[in-house]
């Protein structure tokens, strides 16, 4: 576990850099934050990690949850096997 820098905030909700002030978007102070023990800065491999915030989102039109393939995904082109 990496220990995270305490000025990182999550954008939440913004859909083009552009719009940055935007009433849409959430500014969410991160607490904490564990990456992947495998993670490789230089090839990106194992390049996820579990963020905590200081407060949850609101779910709206802007903010959602991402969906997330279940346990065993279904096998045709979109997956990829063994990178």
């Amino acid at each position: 576990m990496r220990t995270p820098n305490p000025s990182l905030t999550v954008v939440a909700g913004l859909h083009s850099q552009r719009q940055s002030t935007s009433q849409e978007i959430q500014r969410k102070q991160v607490v904490n934050m564990v990456i992947h023990e495998g993670y490789n800065e230089y090839s990106n491999q194992n390049d996820i990690a579990l963020i905590r915030l200081a407060s949850p989102v609101t779910l709206n039109s802007y903010v959602n949850i991402a969906c997330l393939p279940g346990q065993d995904p279904v096998l045709n082109s979109n997956v990829m096997i063994g990178m």
